[in-house]
């Protein structure tokens, strides 16, 4: 209570009436998969240009998230996460240290945002700021160059870095506006920068970027122009290139320098040794290394055949060690083809794959088998700290999201399950889940295996074009879906049902789905996507995988979600207020006003707010040990409305002048 001492005018602020609710999204999605690389605790992105940015572009006909997230950007979605999955076990890779000052503890450690052998692509390179501090540049290739170079100084080479980051001016110092680790750790999308133990700080004093004409060399040393550094040790950690005349091409690793005589001692004799006429180029380019990706097995083949390779000796011995794995061609006869393992006997070494080879492989044949990502690798655990968490562990510390969904979560055993627990665990999602690849009408009855009100199942898959192979690709629908779903939501509201909806970025269908396969489809819970002369191909069914008809329907399950949601976050004010009936009158003015928002929008059913649901919250809905026990019972009621999925036109022959 205010206190009122001494005379005078008191002015108070006090509430009344109801307090305003506001709607929750429900169209960020969450999407799960491979990448070609990038974070694996789930990042935001907001444009298929961001994902590309972030976790790069597509992985070949096998690897099906980029298109399914290029087709939920196509089909109007606005925002999803995405969670990288990659195999437990996996390794970041790591530059030791890139110099920032000369001396041995002024330097910076630097480490691939991601696991995966793709952080073995990435450079960084350090030089003084333009203005003050020092600049870092960060390159990325998705194919290595077969040797380190400066693309700042040698443009010629190929090829190209895929990705490049600039930051300039950046300082060593916390309390700077330009500290590195607000700077880049904040917001690249490649590394993350630490500081080595003992560091001091400091900006760059090292000339990197430094260019001339050698003096002399000798078979480990060379000695720099007059232009270069008097401060000894100023270069070392640092490369230098010979980039014209003799030894051109060659490159090596300061190890000491003199500054007084400017002499350079490099960490390995020179092929050719330099001399007077050598031009060089000081840079302090440093590649990341030992990230890697858990493999199985990888060598040179002994032989291949029209479906079948023989394995390197120090293969496993044990007969279908291999199988379901993935074997990769990567240098050689065949190289950059991709087969499943089917079968493998030990004792021969001899693996079958699932689809003859188009270039059979021989003895030339770099060959590696990698593990297929299994349930546990979607899930992951609770081991990392908050904020850490990957996969669908990290999917749970995100509110925002409102659809899930794993592309060909058929190919991994127990995935669409746990995609749908998930939801049913949370509540607060949906989950979105594809046939798989080649299904057939008679094998499709997915409320056999994964019932539930949290889950839709579609089918077919999709034919889209691939921008960068110029061929169509088999894909997924679920991104597509999704796209679709927010673009409902959007323009007409969450309960509008997402079907009767074109698929933006679909050029053909896996299988065309007639009239009477929908007819036996239809009730067992799987959505079809038909192609209608005129119409375009489009989204054709609107159903829940369960079997509750009160649930039927998907947008009545996602519109009691986004009621459930949007209550619950707009009443947390309620907690430890008084529990009596001012604040239970207070309660329902606030979920009306709330539901009579939602009825004008269209999403409830009535002429009028009270056909369309009720609210109680008064000692009808709580006894009075609730009360002394501390509980707040309302009570609400809505008509959701519904689809019209059979729309029925009962037409008859009427005779002239008769009355009906």
């Amino acid at each position: 209570m205010p206190e009122y001492l001494s005379p005078g005018v008191y002015v108070e602020e006090f509430e009344i009436g109801a307090k305003p609710i506001e709607g929750v999204s429900t169209s960020t999605a969450g999407f799960l998969g491979e990448t070609e690389r990038g974070p694996t605790v789930p990042r935001l992105v907001t444009s298929w240009l961001e994902y590309q940015r972030v976790f790069g572009s597509y992985l070949g006909s096998d690897k099906y998230l980029p298109y399914t997230v290029q087709g939920f950007f196509d089909n109007g979605g606005k925002r999803c996460y995405v969670g990288r999955v990659v195999k437990a076990g996996d390794a970041a890779a790591t530059a030791a240290t890139v110099k920032l000052t000369a001396g041995a503890a002024n330097a910076l450690t630097v480490t691939a945002i991601g696991e995966g052998a793709w952080g073995n692509r990435v450079a960084v390179k350090v030089s003084p700021g333009s203005l003050s501090g020092f600049r870092l540049s960060v390159y990325y290739w998705k194919s290595a160059p077969t040797a380190l170079f400066d693309p700042d100084f040698d443009q010629k080479a190929n090829p190209r870095p895929t990705a490049v980051e600039i930051y300039d001016n950046l300082s060593v110092d916390e309390a700077s506006p330009d500290y590195y680790d607000k700077r880049v750790n904040a917001v690249s999308s490649l590394v993350r920068l630490g500081r080595l133990a003992g560091d001091t700080g400091g900006a760059p004093d090292a000339k990197a970027g430094h260019m001339g004409t050698a003096q002399s060399g000798a078979a480990s040393t060379i000695t720099l122009a007059s232009t270069a550094s008097a401060t000894d040790d100023a270069y070392n950690g640092m490369q230098v290139w010979i980039v014209d005349k003799t030894g051109k091409g060659q490159v090596r690793t300061i190890s000491d320098y003199v500054g007084s005589t400017r002499v350079a001692t490099v960490s390995a004799a020179w092929t050719t040794q330099p001399d007077s006429t050598s031009v060089y180029y000081v840079s302090s380019v440093a590649s990341l290394a030992g990230g890697g990706d858990v493999l199985a097995q990888q060598g040179t083949a002994q032989a291949g055949a029209a479906s079948t390779i023989t394995l390197a000796a120090g293969a496993s011995t044990v007969n279908n060690a291999y199988n379901g794995m993935a074997v990769e061609i990567l240098a050689g006869t065949g190289l950059g083809q991709k087969r499943t393992i089917s079968g493998y006997v030990g004792s021969t070494r001899v693996a079958t794959v699932s689809a003859a080879w188009t270039t059979q492989p021989d003895a030339t044949s770099v060959y590696r088998i990698t593990p297929s990502l299994i349930l546990s690798d979607y899930e992951r655990g609770d081991t990392d700290s908050p904020g850490n968490r990957k996969g669908l562990t990290g999917f749970k510390e995100i509110d925002d999201i409102s659809l899930v969904y794993a592309p060909n979560a058929q190919g991994v055993a127990g995935l669409p399950g746990s995609l749908i627990t998930h939801c049913e665990n949370l509540k607060d999602r949906f989950a979105i889940i594809d046939a798989a690849q080649g299904s057939t009408v008679s094998n499709l009855s997915p409320r056999d295996t994964n019932e539930s009100k949290y889950g839709a199942f579609y089918y077919p898959w999709l034919k889209v074009i691939d921008p960068e192979a110029g061929v169509q690709r088999l894909v997924p629908p679920g991104g597509h879906v999704a796209g679709i779903y927010a673009r409902s939501d959007t323009e007409r509201g969450v309960h509008k049902a997402p079907a009767n909806e074109k698929v933006n970025g679909a050029v053909d269908l896996e299988f065309p789905i007639t009239k009477g396969e929908q007819d036996v489809l239809n009730p067992r819970g799987v959505n079809v996507i038909r192609a209608f002369p005129g119409r375009g191909i489009r989204v054709w069914g609107a159903r829940t995988l369960s079997s509750d008809p009160l649930w039927k329907y998907v947008n009545v399950r996602r519109l009691f979600i986004f009621l459930e949601e949007s209550i619950d976050e707009g009443t947390q004010w309620v907690v430890f207020e008084p529990n009596d009936i001012p604040l239970w009158a207070r309660v329902r003015q606030t979920i009306v006003q709330f539901l009579t928002g939602v009825w004008r929008t269209g999403a409830l059913a009535g002429a009028t707010p009270e056909e369309a649901f009720f609210v109680k919250c008064d000692r009808t809905t709580m006894t009075q040990d609730d009360i002394d026990n501390g509980r707040l019972i309302c009570v609400i009621g809505v008509a959701p409305v519904k689809p019209a999925e059979f729309v029925i036109f009962r037409i008859a022959q009427w005779t002239a002048g008769a009355k009906g």
